[in-house]
């Protein structure tokens, strides 16, 4: 199915795979080989046999439907925006995809991204350092098409941004995309974001704030290693930090990691 990307077999730094374990484990081993002078690096498979997510997770990469994807860009220890990359990756693959979604979609704070049908795209972000020098890379998981076989287990939770093939195409008249063609619009993106390192942008912000499902609601908090609780968000901070008030206290807590849930 690697006709789909047919658009970036020429594109500088894209390495095309059919299948792999993981594109954020294959990257890494292309940052090892990396000279000093290597620019950004992205790599595409059309399926993943060990896709992985937050915390541990595994993430479901069937092949011919889904676009699996890592990019790696150099960055510093010091630069402003380095704090925000997974936000930012939010609110790129929320600009990108929006336009194709069977239905409005949404960012589920830090980094998931839903529409009516269920979870549409999962974002996991690393930093490695290597002989080359510093890198971060942007792994993203997007279930475009839905998949031809699902896995039993994720019924009625795993969603796909376009919600059927049929002739009518995308929302707002849209031709179908080929995974090729998102692929290559989200490259653009993150270039534009990243080629100089990780700067500040506050459109991205905005995109984020705008649609973040999690934000002034009433939530359920899982703290890794705690007991879950009610709160009720109430805003982010700088470096996208959840604001809640924890409903048992009204005690105002900052969140920079963990789990939320809330009703969609």
């Amino acid at each position: 199915m690697l006709n789909d990307y047919s658009c970036l077999k020429s594109r500088p730094g894209v390495t095309l795979l059919e299948t792999v374990d993981s594109t954020n484990n294959y990257i890494r081993r292309l940052i090892d080989e990396a000279s000093s002078s290597s620019g950004s690096l992205t790599v595409i498979s059309d399926r993943q046999t060990g896709g992985r997510g937050r915390h541990g997770r595994s993430f479901y990469s069937p092949e011919g439907t889904g676009i699996y994807i890592s990019y790696a860009f150099r960055a510093e220890l010091e630069d402003p925006g380095l704090m925000h990359v997974t936000p930012y990756a939010a609110a790129i693959a929320h600009k990108v995809l929006s336009p194709f979604s069977g239905s409005p979609l949404r960012i589920k704070w830090v980094n998931d991204l839903y529409n009516d049908s269920g979870k549409t795209t999962g974002i996991l972000t690393e930093l490695i350092t290597a002989a080359s020098g510093t890198w971060i890379i942007v792994g993203t998981g997007i279930n475009l098409l839905p998949p031809h076989s699902e896995d039993p287990s994720l019924k009625n939770v795993m969603g796909s941004i376009i919600h059927s093939i049929a002739p009518s195409g995308c929302p707002g008249g849209l031709a179908l995309p080929t995974r090729g063609e998102v692929a290559s619009l989200l490259i653009d993106e993150y270039d534009r974001t990243w080629s100089a390192g990780a700067s500040v942008r506050a459109d991205l912000r905005h995109i984020y704030e705008t649609n973040c499902m999690s934000l002034g609601k009433d939530l359920e908090v899982r703290p890794a290693g705690s007991s879950p609780y009610a709160a009720h968000s109430i805003g982010l901070t700088s470096d996208f930090e959840l604001i809640v008030e924890r409903s048992q206290d009204r005690a105002r807590l900052i969140l920079s990691s963990g789990e939320v849930s809330v009703s969609l």
